[in-house]
């Protein structure tokens, strides 16, 4: 099994944060298409690149993607275009870790932008408790439902609401067809190290002012490899992920359109 990549309860705390955080919608397109522009950009041409976003909804990424320091204005002005700051840029070792992930384990049939599927995958990830239970069936292997409570200090019944959840999302299975069988991770599960590793860093830097993580010479495609080996994530910028993110939502969003 793949060794566990959190140790202590600070780790477990600054991934979950950091998910959450990334999670709500529109973040992974406000933050792709700043840095996809090459440019800073006013808010109307924002709005103009991702059409498909509510204003309101647009400005209220935009406010919270301020308070968390992820993006600024270009200088001192309110009419000054925005820009990613640096710990924005930063980002790109985990979007690139979950866009590998995710390509391997969610439903590639569909033609989807990278974005989106990014913005899936970090929902699945951000719900609470979701990084510790991986880590507990990480560290402990199939575990019964009661065991798992035990370790988590919570009733069975909000242990089996999660778990439930869980199962929906992919991330864990019953061991055996017996209905107190124990849980076990999925394959989508064993392969989140990756996701958490590069998650742990950037919320390194991002509390502690660490130095930032060495970008190095992998591609995208070696990352899963690369974890298994005991090799660390890259960091990478949002440039090396999709190409243009709003035209391939737009072009999604047209298909659904005339199939509809």
């Amino acid at each position: 099994m793949t060794p566990a990549v959190l140790t202590t309860a600070a780790d477990l705390s600054g991934v979950e944060d950091t998910l959450r955080a990334l999670a709500p919608r529109w973040t992974m397109w406000i933050t792709s298409t700043l840095l996809y522009s090459g440019r800073p950009m006013q808010r109307h041409e924002l709005e103009d690149a991702l059409p498909f976003i509510p204003t309101s909804s647009l400005d209220l990424r935009l406010g919270q993607l301020r308070d968390r320091g992820l993006i600024e204005r270009s200088r001192a002005s309110q009419r000054a275009p925005m820009r990613l700051t640096d710990e924005g840029e930063a980002l790109g070792s985990l979007y690139t870790a979950v866009c590998v992930w995710a390509g391997v384990h969610q439903d590639t049939a569909t033609p989807m932008a990278n974005t989106e599927r990014v913005e899936q995958a970090l929902h699945r990830l951000a719900l609470t408790g979701t990084t510790t239970m991986v880590q507990l069936l990480t560290q402990h292997g199939d575990t019964h439902l009661t065991e798992l409570a035990k370790a988590l200090d919570q009733s069975e019944q909000l242990t089996l609401l999660r778990l439930r959840r869980m199962q929906d999302d992919g991330l864990v299975e019953r061991a055996g067809p017996q209905y107190r069988a124990p849980y076990t991770l999925t394959a989508a599960a064993r392969d989140l190290p990756p996701v958490y590793t590069a998650a742990h860093q950037w919320a390194h830097r991002h509390t502690q002012q660490a130095a930032p993580v060495q970008r190095a010479a992998a591609r995208t495609s070696r990352l899963l490899a690369a974890s298994r080996a005991g090799g660390a994530v890259p960091s990478v910028r949002f440039s090396d992920l999709a190409s243009a993110p709003a035209a391939s939502y737009a072009a999604g969003v047209g298909r659904g359109a005339a199939r509809r």
